[in-house]
């Protein structure tokens, strides 16, 4: 029983974390701002959660379709915390990859999220927050 549990805890998606010297407010209003080509972003308190984003390509070829690329689509979900004087951001993606041909092509695929597009949201809420304390 106790094996059972551990392997569904190891199968999470990656959550990545970063604490900004901000205060909860303006960090909530640059990750707003973050999220612009996001569909839908409800914002719930501390809590941001988005639908899913505009289809991208994965820059992952398959087989003999050179030059068709899979294709990723990407929600979001961000919490915020006060934390020490600053702000502590924990950002989670869920990515669906679609084959670029064939039948794969015609149904969005479940995969684990290897934390880049977690990182990717978090710097450039980074680079948002630089841009409002400027002066």
């Amino acid at each position: 029983m106790a094996l059972l549990l551990l392997a569904g805890c190891s199968s999470a998606p990656p959550r990545e974390a970063r604490t900004f010297a901000a205060p909860l407010p303006l960090v909530l209003a640059a990750a707003r701002d973050a999220l612009h080509d996001q569909k839908d972003v409800e914002v719930d308190g501390a809590r941001i959660e988005t639908s899913w984003g505009p289809e991208r390509d994965a820059g992952r070829e398959q087989g003999f379709l050179f030059g068709n690329a899979y294709r990723v689509r990407v929600r979001y979900r961000i919490e915020c915390e006060p934390a020490g004087g600053g702000t502590l951001v924990r950002a989670n993606a869920t990515v669906e990859r679609r084959a670029p041909g064939g039948v794969r092509s015609l149904r969005w695929e479940r995969v684990p999220s290897d934390g880049r597009f977690e990182r990717g949201l978090l710097d450039a809420l980074d680079a948002r927050l630089a841009g409002m304390r400027t002066p």
